[in-house]
C-alpha cells in the first residue's frame, strides 16, 4: 500500500499539478495601434503684406505640422485663390523644402532668390513624404498684377496616406488690396492728412485746389478767346464767300437768262418733242406687227406716216438748234460741270447713233440745215420737204434722201436706243436751265425728272466714258452724287445781290 501511495505521487501527481497550473495555450491578441485624439495634419500659413503696389512682390508662408502616428505622402499646394496675384516664386520648386532655407539664401534674415535651378517639373508638389513628428515651413512669392480690392487670399493643401487616401485642408493667408497708381495716390494723402492731421493738411489741400482752379479758369478764358477768334474767321470766310457768290450771281444771272431763254429751251423744246414722236413712231409700229385686220392695218399705217413725218420735222429742227447753240455761244455752260459733261455726251451718243460712220448723210443733214430757220414752223417745212428742189441751183436740198434714211432708221435697234440719249439729255437739260432761277420760285431747289431706266443708262454711260478716258476714273462717282443730289428738292435761302 505504501509503494502504490509513492507511485501515485510520482507519476500521475505532478501531471495534475501541472494541468491546474498551466498557462492559457491561446494566442495573444494583436498590437492595437492607439491614435490620440489631437492627432491631425496641421497646415498654417500667413502673409505679412495688406497693401501691396501693382508690379511689386507678396511672400507668403506655409508651415506644414504632422501630428499623425504615420507618414503622409505627395503633400501638395493644390490651389492657391488670390486675385490680382500671379505666382512668381514657389521655394520648393527650386530644390525641395530644404531649398528654401539654404545658408546662401538668407542675407541679414531674409530669403534672397536662389539662382533658378529646377529640381522638378512638378511644382504643385511641395514635399513627396512627410514623416511622423515632421514639421516643414516652405515660402512663395506673389506679383500683383492688376487692381483688385482687399480680398482674402486662400490655399488649399492636400496629401495622401499610404493606403491612397485623398485629404486637403483650406487656410486663410490674411487679406490684401492691390493698388494702382491712382488707389496710392489717395492712400498717401489719407495717410499724409492723418499723419499731420486737419490743422496743417487741410490748409495745403485748399490751397492746391485753389491754384487748380486758377489753372482752369485761366485755360477756360484761352479756349473761350481761341474759339471767339476761330468763330470770327469763320464768319468773315463765310462772308467772303457770300460776297463772291453775290458778285458771281449778279454777273451771271442776266447771261444764264440769256442763254437759256435764246438757245437753250428752243432746242430743249425741239427734242422734247422729236422724242414724244418717236416713242409714238416705235410703239405704233410694235402694234402694226400685231394687227391682223386689214382695214384697222390702213388706218395704223395713215397715222403711223403722219406721225413719222412729224418726228422727222422735230429732229430737223433739234438739230438746227444744235447748230445754232454751236456756231452762237460755242456749246452748253451750266452751272455744274458734270452735268455739262453728262449732257453734251448724251447728244453725242444719239447724233453718233444716228449718223453711224455715213460721211454722205452728214453732208446730206448739212444741206438741209441750210434751208430751214431756227423757227421753222412745220408748214413752211413741209413746203421745202415737197418742194425739194433749189430754184436757182436745180439741185435738191436733201429733204428726201434725209426721209428715206430717217424712215428705215426709226425701224432700227439704234432708234430705241437713241430715245434713251434722248431722254437723259431733256432731262438734264431741264435741270441745268432753270436752277440759275431757283430763287425766282421761293428758294425752291429745282428737281431732275428722271425715270429708272433712263438713269441706268446715264450711270452706264459715266462708266463708259471713264473706261474711254483714264483721267476721268472718277466720273461716275460724281455722276452718281449729281443725280442724287439733283432728285432732292430742299429749299435754299437766297444771297444777297450786290
Amino acid at each position: 500500500m505504501t509503494k502504490l501511495r509513492a507511485a501515485f505521487c510520482a507519476t500521475i501527481l505532478p501531471v495534475i499539478c501541472a494541468a491546474a497550473f498551466a498557462k492559457d495555450p491561446s494566442p495573444p491578441p494583436s498590437t492595437v495601434l492607439q491614435v490620440k485624439p489631437d492627432a491631425e495634419i496641421q497646415v498654417t500659413g500667413y502673409q505679412p503684406t495688406s497693401r501691396v503696389a501693382i508690379g511689386k512682390n507678396v511672400r507668403f508662408w506655409l508651415t506644414i505640422r504632422n501630428r499623425l502616428p504615420y507618414s503622409v505622402f505627395q503633400v501638395r499646394l493644390r490651389h492657391l485663390d488670390a486675385a490680382g496675384f500671379e505666382i512668381a516664386r514657389r521655394c520648393w520648386c527650386e530644390g525641395g523644402p530644404a531649398a528654401c532655407w539654404e545658408t546662401a539664401q538668407f542675407q541679414g534674415g531674409i530669403p534672397t532668390p536662389p539662382p533658378r535651378t529646377l529640381a522638378t517639373n512638378d511644382c504643385e508638389l511641395v514635399v513627396s513624404e512627410l514623416k511622423p513628428g515632421q514639421t516643414i515651413t516652405v515660402w512663395g512669392d506673389l506679383r500683383a498684377v492688376e487692381s483688385q480690392e482687399s480680398s482674402t487670399l486662400t490655399a488649399v493643401v492636400g496629401w495622401q496616406t499610404a493606403e491612397k487616401i485623398e485629404s486637403q485642408s483650406a487656410l486663410n493667408l490674411g487679406p490684401c488690396t492691390v493698388t494702382g497708381w491712382w488707389e496710392r495716390r489717395q492712400s498717401d494723402l489719407g495717410a499724409f492728412l492723418k499723419d499731420f492731421g486737419l490743422p496743417v493738411g487741410l490748409p495745403i489741400v485748399l490751397l492746391v485746389l485753389g491754384w487748380r482752379f486758377q489753372q482752369w479758369d485761366k485755360q477756360r478764358e484761352l479756349d473761350r478767346q481761341k474759339a471767339e477768334k476761330k468763330r470770327d474767321e469763320e464768319r468773315h470766310e463765310q462772308e467772303e464767300q457770300r460776297a463772291q457768290v453775290a458778285e458771281q450771281w449778279s454777273i451771271m444771272l442776266p447771261d444764264s437768262r440769256k442763254l437759256s431763254r435764246r438757245y437753250y429751251l428752243p432746242w430743249l423744246s425741239a427734242v422734247m418733242q422729236a422724242t414724244g414722236c418717236l416713242e409714238s413712231v416705235v410703239k405704233g409700229l410694235a402694234e402694226l406687227q400685231e394687227q391682223k385686220d386689214a382695214a384697222a392695218r390702213a388706218e395704223q399705217e395713215k397715222q403711223l406716216a403722219e406721225i413719222t413725218q412729224n418726228a422727222f420735222y422735230y429732229w430737223i429742227l433739234s438739230w438746227r438748234q444744235l447748230r445754232n447753240v454751236s456756231d452762237s455761244v460755242g456749246g452748253l455752260h451750266f452751272k455744274d460741270r458734270v452735268g455739262e459733261k453728262l449732257t453734251a455726251w448724251c447728244q453725242i451718243k444719239y447724233v453718233g447713233l444716228y449718223l453711224g460712220d455715213n460721211a454722205d448723210l452728214l453732208r446730206t443733214y448739212a444741206r438741209i440745215l441750210d434751208h430751214i430757220g431756227i423757227h421753222e414752223k412745220l408748214d413752211s417745212f413741209r413746203t421745202k420737204f415737197d418742194n425739194d428742189v433749189d430754184a436757182l441751183t436745180g439741185r435738191p436740198w436733201g429733204f428726201q434722201e434725209g426721209w428715206k434714211h430717217f424712215k428705215e432708221w426709226v425701224r432700227s435697234p439704234e432708234c430705241a436706243k437713241s430715245i434713251l440719249y434722248l431722254k437723259g439729255f431733256s432731262a438734264l437739260m431741264e435741270y441745268e436751265a432753270n436752277r440759275p432761277f431757283e430763287y425766282w420760285y421761293g428758294g425752291v431747289k429745282e428737281r431732275l425728272n428722271i425715270d429708272p431706266a433712263t438713269e441706268r443708262e446715264l450711270l452706264a454711260l459715266a462708266a463708259e466714258i471713264a473706261q474711254a478716258n483714264p483721267a476721268m476714273s472718277n466720273f461716275p462717282k460724281k455722276v452718281e452724287e449729281y443725280l442724287a443730289e439733283g432728285k432732292r428738292a430742299v429749299k435754299q435761302e437766297a444771297p444777297a445781290l450786290v
